[in-house]
């Protein structure tokens, strides 16, 4: 069904975005870009939980925790090279990319989706875009 698979790409998403704010927002020293990681992650939370509100959950896709290790991984070890703040927001920049394009093939793909799931799709992107405004200060 199309709104399943919609909702679990929008799901997908924001979930690899709750994970991984906060794991760059702890390698920065910038509060205020800590700040603005924190924003991001709220953000990304109310989206995973408007997805699971509008389908079942079983149907939705989770990060497995090996999925989630290995990006930790990558992050920090990219870490170990550039410490700056622009790399960090380079870093979260190219990742909200990433759920950019997702979502307009998501989109462009599931056109039969429900109006609530295109919605949310929007809002996501809408989110990533202002993800990607807020961080290039940093660059």
């Amino acid at each position: 069904m199309a709104q399943d698979k919609l909702l679990s790409r929008i799901h997908k998403n924001a979930q690899t975005g709750i994970f991984i704010s906060p794991v760059v927002a702890e390698m920065t020293e910038n509060a205020e870009m800590q700040h603005a990681l924190r924003m991001q992650q709220t953000e990304y939370k109310n989206i995973f939980y408007s997805a699971e509100r509008l389908t079942n959950r079983q149907s939705l896709i989770n990060l497995s925790p090996l999925a989630k290790k290995r990006t930790e991984a990558m992050v920090k070890l990219s870490a170990l090279l550039d410490k700056s703040d622009s790399h960090f927001a380079e870093m979260m920049i190219l990742g909200s990319t990433r759920g950019v394009i997702d979502m307009h093939k998501a989109l462009t793909k599931y056109t039969d989706a429900p109006p609530a799931s295109r919605e949310l799709a929007h809002t996501l992107l809408e989110v990533e875009q202002k993800n990607i405004d807020r961080l290039k200060q940093y660059l």
